[in-house]
């Protein structure tokens, strides 16, 4: 709850001076963040913040030894404030605060800003088309970011009597006080002013808190130390059609049967008592039976169960899938498995005739290659054998030739 009332709040850092040498081990500066203090402390050569909120203050040195130190969402418009310190670079007059705030509606420009610094109230004006209207004196300087128009402003530090008003419209909202948490406790501290809180929280029961738009003095709610809570509305109780929602069921102490009901989300304790002899219990309207060996520290999950969750329409409405629908006339399950079945039938015997083809085409494509290039060796050996008589008859010719021309010779 407490960062959802802050959402809307500026963010603060203080940036201090350039160090020459870090703070010695152990020293400490304290700091004050909507109204809670916050100890800054130098261990181990690094700055570490301690406080009634575990991380809500940052703090780091940056390269050039600047202490910087950091808070998001400071809803009580002061910033952070600090007591002045050389060591850190904080010495009087030294030193900067800057608050950031969120970018606002282009539909609530032009916007106001009050800031009163030193018990002097300077207004600043942001414009529709960007532009941003300092007052004369401002003892700052102030701009807008040039993407989303958020504005920023810089100031002295530490900055005494500062105070910056809520304007949601100028993009610093909140709940104009105070927010702080210190262990399981929401505090808000306004100035006086009625404050203007809007929040809610729910829990796994379905309980919810919401407060908006409240008039002063309708009601007195509480009284508390030296203040007045003023609380003013109406009370409006839910349909609780929504129902619980997720519990857990402790078992306190086994032996005498002692069970608690936790609320998961919050980890609240919603209702306690005593089982029964036959282990029974009614704990915030639920009567609950628990059997077996017990051990305490036992823990049992409740979780809510939806409409319908305790019949067997699921089981029904799968066994019906069997049939066809009569409204549609879909098939059921046992038709569309016979269909299916006989179609894979089909493609399986139109596979197995198509690889018979192709297996036919392929033989007789082999054959055809084979006669292409394969030797018949008959016909090689008749090539052969009229090879061979060519040659002899070439042979017969050439020695006949021969005889006739040595018989000339010889008669000459």
């Amino acid at each position: 709850m407490a960062a959802a009332l802050r959402a809307g709040a500026p963010d603060a850092a203080l940036t201090g001076q350039p160090l020459t040498a870090l703070p010695p081990e152990g020293s400490a500066l304290t700091l004050r963040v909507d109204g809670a203090n916050y100890t800054l402390r130098m261990q181990s050569g690094l700055p570490v913040v301690s406080g009634p909120e575990a991380g809500r203050v940052t703090a780091r040195f940056d390269p050039g030894n600047r202490l910087i130190v950091e808070a998001r969402g400071v809803t009580d418009g002061t910033g952070i404030g600090l007591e002045p310190s050389a060591a850190f670079g904080f010495a009087p007059g030294a030193g900067m605060l800057t608050l950031t705030g969120h970018p606002p509606d282009p539909a609530g420009l032009p916007a106001t800003l009050a800031v009163s610094v030193g018990g002097a109230d300077h207004l600043l004006t942001l414009g529709a088309d960007g532009a941003l209207t300092l007052p004369p004196g401002f003892p700052g300087t102030a701009s807008r970011d040039p993407v989303n128009g958020a504005l920023r402003l810089d100031l002295a530090a530490p900055t005494t009597g500062l105070s910056v008003a809520v304007s949601a419209a100028a993009g610093f909202g909140g709940p104009g006080a105070a927010v702080q948490v210190d262990g399981g406790t929401l505090r808000l501290t306004g100035g006086g002013a009625p404050l203007g809180v809007q929040a809610g929280v729910r829990g796994s029961l379905g309980q919810s808190l919401s407060l908006t738009d409240l008039p002063p003095e309708d009601m007195v709610v509480a009284v508390t130390g030296s203040g007045t809570l003023r609380l003013a509305g109406a009370v409006t109780q839910g349909d609780g059609k929504a129902g619980p929602g997720a519990l857990n069921l402790q078992v306190i102490v086994a032996e005498t049967g002692r069970v608690a009901l936790m609320d998961a989300v919050t980890g609240h304790r919603v209702s306690e008592g005593a089982m029964d002899g036959s282990g029974r219990v009614a704990l915030a309207g639920l009567t609950l039976h628990l059997t077996g060996n017990l051990v305490t520290g036992d823990r049992f999950g409740i979780l809510p169960a939806g409409a319908g969750s305790a019949n067997a329409d699921t089981a029904l409405a799968l066994a019906a899938l069997r049939n066809p629908d009569a409204t549609t006339g879909s098939p059921g399950i046992t038709e569309r498995f016979n269909r299916l079945q006989g179609d894979t039938g089909l493609r399986a015997a139109a596979a197995g005739r198509s690889l018979a083809t192709a297996t036919a085409a392929a033989e007789a494509s082999e054959r055809e290659q084979a006669a292409i290039g394969a030797v018949d060796l008959d016909t090689e050996a008749a090539r052969l054998l009229e090879l061979q008589q060519g040659y002899q008859a070439s042979a017969q010719a050439v020695s006949v030739a021969r005889d006739l021309f040595a018989t000339l010779l010889q008669m000459f």
